[in-house]
């Protein structure tokens, strides 16, 4: 289960920057830092997008990040990432920037090793004189075994192949 901080670090992280862009489009970096304690950036991200979306590159990752990650990314550049994954971010990301405004998703991913991933981002674009900067971030998730059901005939007629017959039958 997620640590509770990190459930509630995109809404923390949100009311951080509602306060902070007092009533501007969107508050600059440093505004939304005073905001926010310490817990909060270690449940945090940053992605520079000032060179266009082919460079966005992650520019800072929080510890708690880091180590459930075992990464921290930093300098990781969104297009070296596995097609799939940089297309899914980027389009989130191009939102983000093009929009002004907060951008949340939030999907359940089943993966090979019998397990969903259910994961929440939220970015929230940071700036100057109203040209998108930065996007901070956060994202929690929820890595669980997915509950197979038994697989059996529908009918007492059926007939399975003696090698796809459910033990004991």
């Amino acid at each position: 289960m997620a640590h509770p901080s990190e459930r509630r670090a995109g809404r923390r992280l949100f009311a951080c920057w509602l306060e902070a862009s007092g009533g501007r489009r969107f508050p600059s970096l440093n505004q939304v830092s005073r905001k926010a304690d310490k817990d909060l950036w270690d449940q945090s991200f940053i992605i520079d997008v000032q060179k266009g979306p082919g460079a966005y590159t992650i520019s800072r990752v929080g510890g708690a990040l880091s180590a459930k990650f075992r990464d921290d990314f930093v300098g990781l550049k969104l297009d070296s990432l596995p097609r799939s994954i940089a297309d899914d971010i980027s389009d989130i990301c191009l939102a983000a920037v093009a929009s002004g405004k907060p951008v949340a998703r939030g999907e359940d991913l089943a993966h090979l090793f019998g397990h969903t991933v259910s994961y929440r981002l939220v970015l929230l674009p940071v700036g100057e004189a109203e040209v998108v900067e930065q996007l901070v971030g956060t994202i929690g998730f929820l890595d669980r075994p997915i509950d197979f059901p038994t697989l059996a005939p529908t009918n007492a007629n059926a007939k399975l192949p003696p090698s796809r017959l459910p033990p004991g039958t």
